[in-house]
């Protein structure tokens, strides 16, 4: 039971980075290792897009742990 707890933090932490990795391709195109905000449009873009993101990352994980069980 320990180790698929294990497992499942393992491969949380994976998709995290890849969310993670997809936020900053998106934001960052020019890969400068941050994300630059020059307007206070592209800031509330910015913030929609990652509230987007992260809710489809959470939906995902609810249903992905009912389907594991």
């Amino acid at each position: 039971m320990l180790s698929a707890s294990a497992n499942k933090l393992s491969k949380l932490k994976e998709q995290a980075e890849e969310y993670a990795s997809l936020i900053m391709e998106e934001l960052d195109p020019e890969n400068l290792g941050y994300i630059e905000v020059n307007h206070k449009f592209n800031l509330q873009m910015m913030i929609k897009l990652l509230v987007y993101l992260c809710s489809s990352f959470l939906n995902r994980l609810i249903v992905g742990s009912f389907l594991c069980f």
